[in-house]
């Protein structure tokens, strides 16, 4: 069944690569198909080198080259306080954590004449997962998964690996894991809302955003839990806030 949206939506789509590339075909079509209503379609790529073939970019879609957490920041910091823009955001598996750095950009940016000391830390007793890497950034990969994934899966109720109910959920155990740990769990959760594409609206970014503001302001310090994350699969990293007099 299609959603229709009270405000025209945006997608926003990171990058052109594998994944970007393959988000914007499946907008396309499923807009052609009438499974998905008219949207406009912003890519945005940092290289400079990568577009669409001269004279073939598709329709309601524009690309810009510039780099991608200062075009969020942009989009989305006038309304850190309230409201939304009717974004939904796109990530890329292969790209950095963005939602972490936008997160750790908008508390540094939260009160207005008062600095805030963030601080990222290392994760160093992640939840256990049969997948757990550190990456180069930082950032811990986790997964549910002993396998490979479809590219395409939108994680149905039935694990397309197993054939069975999947019997796990990445939020909730990171959510588990903040709360044995001592931190504020700050979680993104993209979901299959439009044909295929994993997303997640620019609104419940902010008020996650907002939400782990507010617990700074009161308690003036905070540890969180920062993770963007499927039912299968995550990316979460740690960061130590001050508020400073």
């Amino acid at each position: 069944m299609i959603i229709t949206p009270r405000h025209r939506e945006t997608f926003v789509i990171v990058g052109l690569r594998d994944f970007g590339a393959m988000h914007v075909r499946l907008l396309r079509r499923g807009m052609a198909r009438g499974l998905v209503a008219p949207a406009d379609i912003l890519v945005i790529e940092p290289d400079t080198s990568r577009s669409f073939p001269k004279g073939e970019t598709p329709p309601d879609t524009r690309i810009i080259h510039r780099d991608v957490l200062q075009v969020l920041v942009e989009r989305w910091l006038p309304f850190l306080e309230s409201g939304a823009p009717p974004d939904l955001f796109v990530p890329d598996p292969l790209a950095p954590h963005l939602l972490f750095e936008l997160f750790e950009h908008f508390l540094g940016h939260a009160f207005a004449g008062q600095p805030v000391h963030c601080v990222r830390l290392q994760f160093d007793e992640p939840p256990e997962t049969p997948y757990s890497v550190r990456l180069p950034s930082g950032m811990q990969a986790l997964s549910f998964a002993t396998w490979t994934c479809p590219r395409t899966c939108i994680e149905p109720r039935l694990c397309p690996a197993t054939s069975s109910p999947k019997t796990w959920d990445m939020s909730d155990a990171l959510r588990n894991h903040a709360d044995e740990q001592n931190l504020y769990p700050v979680l993104f959760y993209p979901k299959e809302l439009r044909h295929g594409v994993f997303s997640i609206p620019a609104s419940e970014v902010l008020e996650t955003i907002r939400c782990a503001i507010k617990h700074l302001e009161e308690r003036g310090t905070a540890e969180y839990l920062v993770a963007t994350v499927s039912a299968c699969h995550g990316l979460a990293g740690k960061i130590s806030a001050r508020l400073e007099s």
